[in-house]
């Protein structure tokens, strides 16, 4: 089963499962460097990095942000060229 550092919190590193079960690792059960949204598996209390899962998730994620992001750029920039300005005054790209 893999999992994901989902965050980082008070000294605990919070892990996500791709099933979605949680599960709590002291930050001395991973290794060094390990850091939020790093994929792996968890061998006795240890949490395991897969640097291959975790550069395909996070390759997958870029993509799906930049769609996101260029859909919205578009939709911009079809308000502005309809004369919607006002419509994009709260509108903003993060």
């Amino acid at each position: 089963m893999l999992w994901n550092i989902d965050r980082i919190e008070e000294g605990v590193a919070v892990l996500i499962s791709e099933e979605g079960k949680a599960e709590r690792l002291p930050l001395a059960a991973l290794p060094a460097g390990a850091r939020e949204g790093d994929w792996g598996r968890l061998a006795d209390g240890v949490f395991l990095p897969d640097a291959i899962e975790t550069e395909k998730r996070r390759t997958e994620i870029r993509g799906l942000l930049g769609d996101l992001l260029g859909c919205a750029a578009v939709f911009k920039s079809g308000l502005a060229a309809r004369g919607k300005a006002r419509a994009l005054q709260n509108f903003s790209i993060p």
